[in-house]
């Protein structure tokens, strides 16, 4: 059969699709499935964000994945292909908690992981027997290796480095025993936690021997120290290449402070991280009590002084949040100018309590998914209105990319030591224009066209 693999891009206010010139990472879920596919097959892989769909080529068979923010999309590019007879099978984050909406616009849909799927999915589809769902019995076996399959990826659309190749994402753990409220990780990946071989990793970090700048896409790559310590020797120990690399991680890396350090030696730059609230109340009532407020100092502190920039993710509108307290944020990182914030609206996705007790509640305004993009306000807050919830929101994120704001984590991350200024700078730059335009600056893409 011919494939055709498919990451779609979000659509605007208008319900026009958004594109960009270069694409951040490459979709690794679609590099998973081309590595599983038989190779009687020929796969196509196409990032919608950056590349122009033909709908008039020959193809048997489309697979799509989209979170809820792509998946107004996805419809569109479903319903386009279906239109001329070719079947399309949805899968991701959206597609698995809500399966009925997804099936009005697919000939099958694949709940949760797709690895000990996807076979199955394509020998029906050969014969002609789709099923309108797919769900596995079990939960991949990640101690089966599988090597994400890259060749199906047009590198030219991605920011690339001096070896040619883009950031590369990939992963070393699956799932997050936290639970927050506002999440739908631990629900996604049935509450369980896993950890893929490490000797697996490395076989995946030399597969492309050019390859040298990583995404872990782990959601907590610390929440398993034991696993994180032997994870972190190993790469700063591979002998066929020297990698650097960013991650996410708990607030709670620091507590364990060799972490961070091996972290470091083995080519860490920056963690991203859920700060999420400067309220430990906010915090307890979201399911985020193990963040503690008053351990933000020695956090950040830890991060600059091992040299990695922490990247401080801060989330809007919970219902205690006041007009004060979320001006108080910009204050905030303006006593800590080595880290560089970034700033998100609560919004409650399908699979998360946060969407159940809101749907309860009747504080959904609409369920228009492209605007479940963490930066546009799609329910009733508590205490203001939408529209000044909004308001604040880009007012205080172009406060933090201010100029001066700018420059003064530059100077404040050159004075520590930190080896990354310049592209830092650049990226903090970028952002500030980004955010002007009312644009997320972690939008899916650079360049908006």
């Amino acid at each position: 059969m011919n494939i055709l693999l498919i990451y779609p891009t979000t659509l605007d206010e208008r319900g026009t699709p958004r594109k960009f010139r270069k694409a951040y990472l490459p979709p690794l879920s679609l590099a998973i499935l081309h590595a599983l596919t038989p190779k009687q097959h020929r796969v196509r892989i196409l990032n919608d964000v950056v590349e122009t769909i033909d709908y008039e080529q020959p193809v048997d068979l489309v697979g799509i994945t989209a979170m809820t923010c792509q998946i107004g999309r996805a419809y569109q590019i479903a319903d386009a292909f279906r239109a001329r007879g070719v079947r399309v099978v949805i899968g991701g984050v959206h597609a698995t908690f809500l399966p009925e909406e997804a099936g009005k616009h697919a000939d099958s849909v694949v709940l949760g992981e797709a690895e000990e799927l996807w076979e199955t999915v394509l020998d029906d589809a050969e014969q002609n027997r789709l099923h309108p769902t797919y769900r596995a019995d079990s939960l991949p076996d990640l101690n089966r290796p599988v090597i994400p399959d890259w060749s199906g990826f047009d590198f030219s659309h991605y920011m690339i480095n001096n070896t040619g190749l883009p950031m590369l994402p990939i992963y070393t753990t699956r799932g997050c025993p936290l639970g927050c409220d506002f999440c739908s990780v631990t629900e996604f990946f049935d509450k369980g936690f896993r950890t893929k071989p490490i000797e697996h990793v490395l076989d995946e970090i030399n597969a492309l021997p050019n390859a040298d700048t990583f995404f872990f896409v782990d959601d907590t790559i610390d929440i398993q120290p034991a696993y994180a310590r032997e994870l972190f020797q190993a790469v700063a120990s591979n002998s066929k290449k020297t990698i650097r690399w960013m991650s996410q991680c708990t607030t709670r890396i620091h507590r364990k402070r060799e972490l961070l350090e091996r972290a470091r030696k083995a080519g860490c730059y920056s963690l991203f991280i859920g700060v999420e609230s400067l309220s430990q109340e906010v915090l307890t009532a979201s399911g985020k009590g193990f963040n503690s407020v008053d351990r933000y100092d020695d956090l950040f502190r830890a991060l600059t002084e091992n040299g990695i920039l922490g990247i401080a993710s801060m989330i809007l509108g919970f219902d205690q949040d006041e007009e004060e307290s979320i001006l108080e944020t910009a204050r905030f990182f303006s006593k800590h100018p080595t880290v560089n914030p970034i700033l998100w609206l609560l919004t409650p996705l399908p699979g998360t309590q946060l969407f159940e007790d809101m749907n309860k509640q009747g504080r959904l305004l609409h369920t228009d998914w492209s605007l479940y993009d963490l930066n546009h306000v799609v329910f009733s807050p508590k205490q203001l209105n939408p529209q000044r919830l909004n308001d604040l929101f880009w007012q205080v994120f172009s406060e933090l990319y201010a100029g001066d704001k700018i420059r003064a984590r530059s100077t404040a991350l050159t004075l520590s030591g930190y080896e990354h200024v310049p592209s830092n700078h650049f990226n903090q730059r970028y952002s500030a224009t980004m955010i002007n335009k009312r644009l997320h600056p972690y939008s899916s893409g650079l360049l908006p066209v």
